[in-house]
């Protein structure tokens, strides 16, 4: 499974009726994903301060865009899809809970 970090916000304005499409897509070119062992630290750095933040688990064996696996600067390699994520291929939205263990 991957795993995609929102704002409830977002999720409700950019989701339309087959895809979504994260603000990523358009400024960095690729929707940022995590694998279950980033997701925490993800979280960490760019939502600490927000309690509106979903969590998208993503089947990773059902996106339609291409997927690929890049090095985030010396951070680890990290999973960058290159289009919209598909709806079909989100398993589960939930609210973040960093107690959760994915």
């Amino acid at each position: 499974m991957l795993y995609h970090l929102t704002t409830a916000t977002d999720w409700e304005a950019l989701r339309g009726p087959k895809s979504f499409a994260p603000r990523s897509l358009d400024t960095d070119g690729f929707v940022h994903l995590s694998d279950a062992s980033q997701v925490g630290a993800t979280a960490q750095r760019f939502f600490a301060d927000r309690e509106d933040v979903l969590l998208l688990e993503i089947d990773g064996n059902a996106v339609t865009a291409e997927l690929r696996w890049e090095d985030l600067y010396g951070h680890g390699s990290f999973p960058h899809l290159y289009g919209p994520v598909n709806l079909d291929a989100i398993v589960r939205t939930a609210l973040y809970d960093p107690e959760r263990v994915l």
